[in-house]
């Protein structure tokens, strides 16, 4: 079964945040056999002349690449599939009509609007024929966050776009604007999530969110959210030095 199909069945998947357009960091990352990544170019440093190689490190890892634009931006979204990555999600989307968007600059007529050229990585720099396009619009995984108040209001009109694989909650930016940044845990924040997760069963869409701990993991598990993703690159590489550093100084003082 592939990733596209997991996420189809709603099955559990697990993969992190990348902001680091370090190649060797994300070589570790994947050792880990993560089931994917998503390189992030709205608050990471990650241009567009670095997606390629760091989808083919993935790649090469047997780990499956998803891309953040900054925003809901046809050359960026092209960009990252003409890059071969699995799919792309798309943040601060609002309403039904910004979601269609996205299906459509991420999908080849008839369904979207995505430009056609056969000679790039996705396609082995090859044109490989009529059945392409089709092959491409049903494996790329479409997924978007909502973040906002109104997007959380609208949940149950943008669930009707069929072609949308993964609705992911950003819970920061969620917990922003209801007022109490950083609280995520916060049971307000905690009640919105529940809702998008309910409907998202009854619509058989994958629901996502970040997990900001071990202990947060297991309880969006039982939750009910399949698409787990596990904190930030940079932040795991910090805080595990600061971990060491601190036994480290508590070892010597003994």
């Amino acid at each position: 079964m592939n990733f596209k199909e997991k996420l189809k069945n709603c099955e559990q998947v697990l993969g992190t945040w990348i902001t680091s357009p370090s190649v060797s960091s994300l070589d570790s990352i994947c050792s880990s056999e993560l089931d994917f990544v998503i390189l992030d170019q709205e608050h990471g440093s990650i241009t567009s002349k670095e997606l390629l190689p760091l989808i083919n490190t993935a790649k090469a890892r047997g780990v499956n690449t998803l891309v953040r634009p900054s925003h809901i931006s046809k050359e960026s979204i092209q960009h990252a599939l003409d890059q071969g990555a699995n799919g792309i999600q798309v943040p601060n989307i609002e309403n039904k009509s910004e979601a269609l968007k996205v299906v459509e600059f991420s999908k080849y007529p008839p369904i979207g609007t995505r430009g056609y050229s056969p000679f790039i990585p996705s396609s082995n720099y090859i044109n490989n024929g009529i059945s392409w396009n089709e092959n491409m619009n049903n494996n790329i995984i479409t997924g978007i966050n909502v973040e906002g108040q109104e997007a959380i209001q609208n949940i149950e009109d943008i669930l009707d776009i069929r072609e949308l694989d993964v609705i992911f909650v950003g819970l920061f930016d969620l917990s922003k604007a209801m007022g109490i940044p950083g609280e995520v845990n916060h049971q307000k924040v905690i009640d919105k999530l529940k809702r998008v997760v309910k409907l998202c069963k009854e619509k058989h869409i994958s629901i996502g969110t970040i997990a900001t701990s071990l202990e947060h993991m297991n309880f969006l598990i039982k939750l009910g959210v399949n698409f787990i993703v596990y904190m930030v690159d940079m932040n795991v590489l910090s805080q595990s030095y600061k971990l060491i550093n601190e036994s480290f100084k508590n070892y010597i003082k003994k």
